[in-house]
């Protein structure tokens, strides 16, 4: 079940054109989908991705209620992505994985004794298992300090007390305004870190706008298969189980933000495409809802038009992006769909391992967005 990353394999990202970095090739500074595919790019991208996934894993790891088959599956789950993270800095650096990985899984621990804590009532035990917890966050950023001796300790230690702080915010019964608050804090944390081992293994500068581009797809296409999950459970949970049991409303207002964001970002690079953009994602959330509602009543539905959303997509695209074949973008989009549909009949059905099905279905996320992104870097010659 784990994913496997490697520097080759990640992705990454800086904000848009603030004095950011430039990574440099041996004829000079990287241009157009090379920038976009640096080793501090990917090492970036990759970070993000597991990072963001990590946010909502812990928070369905941690939630209450659940049957013994399925809190087994998300304890799994999070072992995975623990170590998929250990694997990346492992890449980098050979001696950290065993270290990273063991400081990963003493707060993964805390975190779900922390969980049960609060569902038991027990103040005092809230207490034990908030301190154990903290103490994981700065044992966590020691073995930092140790891989990375130029990052400031004090800087590590705040940073991972206040992405606790958003993590504990969105646990429990998540809300999902919190949950997309502390991917937002993970985003920037990965970002932190890649810039970080780039400058002291020589990867190039993170943060540069093609870079950017590509963390903030690999982000937000990361948060979307994450948040469908979401939807798709909570349509499961409704008392009628299907479109007439009510709305799934936490879910689907996030899949919206979400969706806003996604139109933002693709319209930093190409304006004109935001609003059909915007409008094409909107409908087809509407009809994964509608699928998702369906499974949910009946125990399965017809795919329909979901179906021909990896076309209208490359179609879409490729009016914007000069040299994106829509037929590229197109088999690129699909296998995505394909494990995205899969997680949401488990979700909806209430399957056991409805989590390794979204975590699967979330390891398709990061390709079309490199596709896209150095589509678009060369396009536009981003640096």
């Amino acid at each position: 079940m784990t994913l496997s990353l490697s520097i080759s394999a990640c992705t990454s990202a800086g904000p848009p054109d603030q004095g950011a970095g430039t990574s440099v090739g041996p004829s000079g500074p990287l241009v157009g989908a090379a920038a976009s595919q640096s080793r501090a790019a990917e090492l970036q991208a990759g970070l993000t991705h597991l990072l963001v996934e990590r946010v909502y894993v812990l928070a369905a790891a941690g939630r209450t209620g659940q049957a013994e088959p399925a809190r087994v599956d998300a304890r799994e789950v999070l072992d995975a992505n623990s170590q998929a993270l250990a694997e990346v800095l492992g890449a980098t650096y050979l001696d950290a994985r065993s270290p990273f990985l063991g400081a990963l899984r003493s707060g993964d621990k805390a975190q779900l004794v922390h969980a049960d804590a609060l569902a038991s009532g027990d103040a005092a035990a809230v207490d034990r298992a908030r301190g154990a917890l903290e103490q994981a966050s700065v044992e966590l950023a020691a073995v930092l300090r140790r891989v990375l001796p130029g990052m400031a300790v004090e800087r590590v230690v705040v940073r991972l007390r206040e992405d606790l702080e958003a993590q504990l915010a969105a646990g429990g019964t998540p809300s999902y305004t919190a949950l997309r608050t502390a991917a937002g804090r993970a985003v920037d944390t990965a970002s932190l870190l890649a810039a970080a081992v780039a400058a002291d293994r020589n990867l190039g500068a993170p943060g540069t706008r093609a870079a950017t581009l590509r963390a903030e797809l690999t982000a937000l296409l990361t948060e979307h298969v994450l948040l469908v999950g979401g939807l798709a459970r909570e349509l499961a949970a409704l008392p009628a189980g299907g479109p007439g049991g009510g709305r799934a409303a936490g879910a689907r207002a996030a899949l919206d933000a979400n969706a806003r964001a996604l139109s933002m970002t693709l319209g930093g690079a190409y304006p004109a495409a935001a609003g059909p953009f915007l409008t094409a994602w909107s409908d087809h959330l509407v009809r994964l809802e509608a699928y998702a509602a369906g499974v949910a009543a009946a125990g399965a539905a017809p795919s329909g038009e979901l179906r021909t959303a990896p076309q209208t997509f490359g179609r879409l695209l490729a009016q914007h992006i000069e040299g994106l074949p829509a037929a590229r973008i197109a088999t690129d989009l699909t296998p995505g769909l394909d494990s995205l549909l899969r997680a949401v009949d488990a979700a909806a059905t209430g399957s056991a391992s409805a989590l390794t099905a979204l975590h699967r279905a979330v390891a398709d996320a990061p390709p079309p967005a490199a596709v896209l992104a150095a589509a678009a870097a060369q396009h536009l010659r981003l640096r």
